[in-house]
């Protein structure tokens, strides 16, 4: 907006030096310039008003879990307010610039000039300023949504240890009030999981209390074989620890790397045994055999401690919501020896596993005509609601980005275009003195590429210490990613350089005799 009112100032200099010749008063001129800059800052806000309005709802929808009641989107009239009086504030401030300086015009050398002035070389310097701000600015934006971008696509295509398709996940319970007695629940899933295992169409089914990707595994204090006693809970080893059923890894797509999975005889008379997955056999068995090995949780419960044997270890997989830094190491506990009354169950399916959801329904009913299912999804739903949040704020940087892109490109381009049609005379004289057309497409394109670069060495300074703020948001890869940083910067170098290019291919183009008449 400054650099059109500044622009649009200066090539009416003529015309208003004419209208103070003819009696006009500056006072006059000046109201006017600003009545016409309220009027563009009026029409701008509200043209990206009614933009917001539109995209508030295309926002809400893109969002891919259930928003939490007390989260509004609803439109604020104080934010709409806020953002009109900026608009309008901003259209008096840059208008009252040009306004000002159109009214002190000294009206016999504006007059014999014809207006090809400008304003002088200080109007020059301020649109050049504010090309350069706006190429800083685009610059900070498109890195922080390079960085973002960057760390979604890391987390996006990070190893979770799972196979996500074809697989429904649903959670089902025994209300601890109606069923006291843990012993039942583990009945009911055992039936539960071997009918689903034996539908036609399913490839294998489990149960879990925690389901991969989703967040809801908890944190445990543990302890091996051989360790102290610990005095308090954080003295001891820290884990995460879930209750899976047999059928669960090969639903749930973990592999088995050694030793043996859970089967019906690992039940609450059978000693106990457990499984370990990569992480924990390197951490806490680094020269050892994990396998014979006893773990147990830590319990202040008064309860005997229960020690259980090692009997597997499996892949790493992701528990937690993707993109979060925690990784603790996962015990597998058997959940015939350790039941529970909530469980997600997981079925692999040969087909497209949303055609499973009536089955599985009525396979539930079938068991137990009271209890319903509940948080119906298919493991690549659960997968994407992890990290929707980095992929729905990149999307939001990405987009303020190339708007701050757009800006800056325009900005240069009316600039440039400007700067060519004051030097129109300037031009012609070179031309005529035997300036070839390269000689002026450098010319004009070097001027153009200095305020870029200008604005692209700000950008890169301010970047580097307000990426800091982005650290703990960013996975997998630095705040100062050399890729995003280049890449970036050398996109916005050839967006500058286009900007430039067309006044300059435009200029190259004249004919001198014209360029030499030209008022």
């Amino acid at each position: 907006m400054a650099n059109l009112l500044l622009a649009c100032a200066a090539t009416r200099t003529r015309e208003i030096a004419i209208r103070l010749a003819l009696g006009a008063a500056r006072r006059q001129i000046v109201r006017g310039l600003l009545a016409e800059s309220i009027v563009l800052g009026l029409a701008g806000s509200a043209a990206g008003l009614l933009l917001a309005v539109w995209g508030l709802d295309v926002m809400v929808s893109s969002i891919p879990v259930e928003i939490p009641y007390w989260v509004k989107f609803d439109f604020d009239w104080r934010v709409f307010a806020f953002a009109l009086g900026t608009g309008v504030l901003s259209a008096v401030l840059f208008g009252l610039v040009p306004a000002l300086q159109a009214s002190k015009l000294e009206l016999v050398d504006s007059l014999k000039e014809g207006g090809r002035s400008g304003g002088g070389a200080k109007s020059q310097r301020i649109r050049n300023s504010l090309v350069v701000a706006e190429v800083a600015l685009a610059l900070v934006l498109l890195i922080g949504a390079g960085l973002m971008l960057r760390s979604f696509l890391k987390i996006q295509n990070s190893d979770m240890g799972i196979d996500p398709v074809n697989t429904l996940t649903f959670r089902a319970g025994l209300p601890p009030v109606q069923y006291p007695d843990s012993a039942v629940a583990g009945r009911f899933f055992d039936e539960l999981v071997a009918k689903l295992a034996t539908t036609p169409g399913v490839e294998a089914a489990g149960a879990t209390t925690a389901r991969p990707a989703s967040g809801n595994i908890g944190v445990s204090a543990m302890v091996l074989e051989g360790d102290p006693e610990p005095k308090q809970l954080q003295d001891a080893r820290r884990g995460s620890s879930t209750s899976i059923s047999p059928g669960y890894l090969q639903a749930a797509g973990i592999r088995l790397l050694r030793g043996r999975d859970f089967t019906i005889a690992d039940n609450k008379d059978a000693p106990f045994v457990a499984m370990i997955d990569e992480r924990a056999a390197q951490l806490w068995f680094p020269d050892k055999d994990p396998i014979g090995r006893q773990v147990r949780q830590l319990d202040k419960s008064g309860e005997p401690p229960k020690w259980a044997t090692v009997v597997g270890i499996v892949r790493n997989a992701a528990y937690e919501t993707r993109g979060r830094n925690r990784t603790l190491p996962v015990v597998y506990i058997a959940s015939a020896q350790l039941p529970s009354n909530f469980m997600s169950l997981v079925v692999r399916t040969k087909g497209d596993p949303k055609a499973f959801v009536n089955t599985a329904r009525s396979t539930v009913l079938s068991v137990n005509k009271d209890i319903p299912i509940y948080n119906v999804k298919t493991m690549e739903e659960v997968v994407a609601e992890s990290f929707w949040e980095k992929r729905f704020f990149g999307s939001m940087f990405g987009i303020f980005a190339v708007l701050a892109l757009f800006l800056a490109s325009i900005g240069l381009y009316g600039v440039m275009a400007y700067s060519v049609r004051q030097r129109t005379q300037e031009i012609g004289v070179r031309m005529a003195l035997g300036a070839q057309s390269l000689d002026v497409l450098r010319m004009v394109t070097l001027h153009g590429l200095k305020l870029v670069s200008i604005g692209l060495a700000i950008g890169f300074t301010c970047s580097f210490f307000l990426t800091k703020l982005m650290a703990s948001s960013l996975e997998g890869i630095s705040a100062h990613d050399p890729v995003s940083f280049a890449v970036v910067g050398t996109l916005l170098f050839l967006v500058g350089l286009f900007a430039c290019f067309i006044p300059a291919r435009s200029a190259m183009r004249m004919n001198p005799l014209d360029a030499l008449r030209h008022e």
